[in-house]
């Protein structure tokens, strides 16, 4: 197995699935950090909140109450493309960058792995 993998990198032929970890190291907001601010905004507590289901279930729950997520957009957009962020800083993007696959398919609601 270990050698297909090789292979497949070595032959352009692999696909990469990138996920928020990959921008964490920029300061981005994680998953918990989100899942914590869905829950104050549905007056839960966030420890309490988080157990209730997996974080997209409780993504779910939260559109479900809210209807809108004018203003959580809104928060995202700020909160993940803050002026300073130094993607040039960001090892695991320089390597993305470089690296031979044949598409990347990310979960991240950010921009900066395809700047």
């Amino acid at each position: 197995m270990k050698t297909e993998l090789i292979h497949a990198y070595q032959t352009g032929k692999l696909v990469l699935f990138a996920g928020a970890g990959v921008s964490a190291n920029l300061g981005l907001p994680s998953w918990e950090e989100l899942i914590s601010r869905l829950a104050n905004e549905l007056g839960y507590d966030p420890q309490i909140f988080s157990s209730y289901g997996s974080h997209l279930a409780l993504a779910e729950f939260y559109r479900r109450k809210k209807g809108t997520l004018g203003p959580l957009r809104s928060w995202m957009d700020r909160e993940w493309h803050k002026e300073g962020i130094e993607i040039g800083g960001s090892e695991i993007h320089r390597l993305i960058a470089k690296g031979n696959f044949s598409k990347i398919y990310t979960t991240n609601y950010d921009r900066w792995l395809e700047l």
